[in-house]
C-alpha cells in the first residue's frame, strides 16, 4: 500500500498516488505469494507435529493393535453421534495380498474376513 491518501487532495496528486500504487502491484503480489508459501509450510509442519501419532500408517506389523472403521454405520439411515465410529482393538495377524490385513480378537479368535488398510487406525495406548 502507498501512504499519502487523504481527503481533499488534487486530481494530479490522486493520479500520482494511484500510479505509484499500481507500479508497486507486482511487488505486493510477490510479497503476498511468499507470505502464503511460508504460512503453508508452517501450517504443514504444525499439523505434522500435532497429529504425527494419529496419521495413517503405511504398514502394520503382526502383533500391533489396531481399530477397525465401523463400515456398518455408512449403510444405515439413522446414524447418531454416539454410535461407535471404530471397533476394536484387534491384533494384526498378517498382511494379505492387496494391502488387506487378517485380524484377530484379543482372545485369539481370528476374524474370517480381511480388512482393507484404509479402514485401520493404529490403537494408541
Amino acid at each position: 500500500m502507498v501512504e499519502g491518501f487523504r481527503s481533499g487532495i488534487s486530481t494530479e496528486e490522486l493520479l500520482a498516488l494511484c500510479i505509484r500504487q499500481l507500479s508497486r502491484h507486482p511487488d505486493d503480489l510477490n510479497h503476498a505469494a511468499e507470505m502464503l508459501k511460508q504460512a503453508r509450510i508452517q501450517s504443514h509442519e504444525q499439523f505434522m507435529r500435532r497429529y504425527k501419532r494419529r496419521l495413517l500408517k503405511s504398514e502394520y506389523k503382526p502383533g500391533e493393535l489396531v481399530l477397525v472403521q465401523n463400515s456398518q454405520l455408512e449403510m444405515t439411515v439413522n446414524r447418531f453421534k454416539t454410535d461407535p465410529q471404530y471397533l476394536g482393538p484387534y491384533e494384526v495377524v498378517h498382511r494379505t495380498y492387496g494391502d488387506a490385513y487378517k485380524l484377530r480378537e484379543l482372545d485369539g479368535t481370528v476374524i474370517s474376513r480381511s480388512v482393507a488398510a484404509f479402514q485401520l487406525l493404529p490403537y494408541v495406548t
